[in-house]
């Protein structure tokens, strides 16, 4: 059935360019968080990226950058001893209270409540 191919076509190139973006996201995420950067290297539409990353993986593109570096900054936060500030700033965070609102919104605690209850 012809449907039927072009459906399976479908969700291998989804899966294949979901790849592709997470591959470029763990190159990248210090330094880009924008949506468009990741679609724009891979000469797609942000919303077609965002489709395909969200049909793959349950989450949209920009879910998928912030679980990158709430994984990193928890990381840095349990190994390292470096501030709240600087490990934002090596995120690619310019305001860490942006990055502190980010981190809080998705972990449900400060990452400095974080640190005291991981060590």
């Amino acid at each position: 059935d012809l449907r039927m191919s072009r459906g399976l076509g479908d969700v291998y190139k989804r899966q294949e360019l979901t790849q592709i973006f997470r591959s470029l996201l763990k190159e990248n995420v210090t330094t880009k968080h924008a949506p468009a950067f990741y679609a724009n290297k891979m000469n797609v539409s942000v919303i077609y990226l965002n489709e395909a990353v969200k049909a793959a993986t349950g989450n949209s593109v920009t879910q998928n950058i912030h679980h990158e570096i709430i994984v990193r900054a928890r990381r840095e936060l349990v190994y390292t001893n470096k501030s709240v500030k600087e490990i934002a700033v090596g995120l690619g965070f310019e305001d860490y209270a942006y990055f502190t609102r980010i981190f809080t919104r998705i972990t449900g605690q400060s990452p400095n409540l974080f640190r005291k209850n991981h060590q």
